[in-house]
């Protein structure tokens, strides 16, 4: 079980990309971060995208610098709710 504060909360703008594993991560452009959530709509490979989300502390599957837990994201400026629960 994680402990979530307000503190981890953080926006992140990227490209959504599959990588080894089938792991789902957002590209910076100077950092990925592997995107965790419910909302299984936002995997769509290439999509520009505005995550608000919680940094969270665990060990990925996958090569990452971080792990993102999506609580909304927008595309090309239509806001979608995602949920962060995985």
């Amino acid at each position: 079980m994680c402990d979530f504060t307000a503190d981890n909360e953080v926006t992140v703008v990227g490209v959504i990309e599959q990588v080894e594993g089938g792991c789902w991560v957002l590209n910076t452009g100077n950092s990925t971060m592997m995107v965790v959530s419910a909302n299984h709509e936002m995997y769509v490979e290439g999509t520009k995208v505005v995550i608000t989300g919680l940094e969270i502390d665990v060990r990925p599957y996958c090569a990452v610098d971080g792990t993102i837990e999506v609580l909304s994201y927008q595309v090309f400026g239509i806001d979608l709710r995602g949920s962060g629960n995985a």
